[in-house]
Formats: C-alpha cells, sequence, structure tokens
C-alpha cells in the first residue's frame, strides 16, 4: 500500500518560513523540482560515504550526491515532512542521524551556501531543523533524503 503526498510547489521562502529570512535558492535538483507527488514509500536515506571515512568537506559531500543517480530531493520536501511530521518515516529518528535535503542550495547574504538539515531528539522527543554550511565537515551520520530507483 503507497502514501501518496502531495507536493506544494508554491515559493519555497514564504513569511511563515521567517528563520529563512535573506536566504535564496541557487541551486536544485530539476529531477525534484519535477515531482508534484511522491510515495512516501519510495523516500529513503542514503549515506555518500565511501567505507572507513569518517568525515568528508560539505562540497564532497554535495558533489558526492549529485554524481548519483537518485533524485534527491528539495526544499518543498523538507517543507513538507516538516509540516507534516506523522509522515516521517519511524526509522528516521535513529539518534545521532542528521537528515539532508541536498536537492536545494541554499545562500544566505554573504553567498555562503548551506542545505537544510532535521534530526531527531530522543531526550526532548520532538524533530529540529537548521541549515548545514557547506564549508563545514560532514560525517557518516549526515544521511540524504532521496528517492529509491524504480
Amino acid at each position: 500500500m503507497s502514501l501518496l503526498a502531495k507536493i506544494n510547489r508554491s515559493p519555497a521562502l514564504t513569511e511563515d518560513w521567517r528563520w529563512l529570512k535573506g536566504w535564496t535558492c541557487r541551486e536544485q535538483d530539476q529531477r525534484s523540482i519535477a515531482l508534484t507527488e511522491i510515495d512516501i514509500e519510495k523516500v529513503c536515506l542514503r549515506s555518500v560515504f565511501c567505507k572507513g571515512e569518517l568525515f568528508i568537506d560539505g562540497q564532497t559531500y554535495l558533489g558526492r550526491i549529485r554524481l548519483s543517480s537518485r533524485v534527491s530531493l528539495d526544499i518543498a520536501f523538507f517543507k513538507m515532512f516538516w509540516q507534516n511530521k506523522q509522515m516521517i518515516p519511524e526509522i528516521w529518528k535513529r539518534n545521532g542521524i542528521i537528515i539532508t535535503f541536498a536537492g536545494t542550495v541554499l545562500y544566505n547574504s554573504l553567498g555562503v551556501p548551506s542545505i537544510l538539515t532535521m534530526w531527531w531528539c530522543d531526550i526532548e522527543d520532538k524533530w529540529f531543523c537548521d541549515l548545514c554550511w557547506l564549508g563545514r565537515e560532514f560525517t557518516a551520520k549526515h544521511l540524504s533524503v532521496v528517492l529509491t530507483p524504480d
């Protein structure tokens, strides 16, 4: 049984998302932008780390995601999951996992690139979100949200 979710393609950076004020979308996975609905069962988390790697820089992380044949989900999917947390798969609640939506790269007014992230906090029993600067190191706990291949 599939769980179909509609994706709102209205402007992603709206007033109701004030914490993103001053940020602009400059890079997006065009395959993700083309999607208006999705089967939640076809969404998965994917690591881009090679065996034995503990850290890579953010640009390497993003580059590896882009080289993948899988669709990297964008800001519209982030908003859909954030506004409908009941749709977030339970397995994403693994402690310490940082979920990235690398289908959109946001830039602040200084030109600093970042991607949206979310993670589950067992202690507070709730989801948190933030922007992750691509100039920092990413760990093997950073997993990208992608579509499973058909």
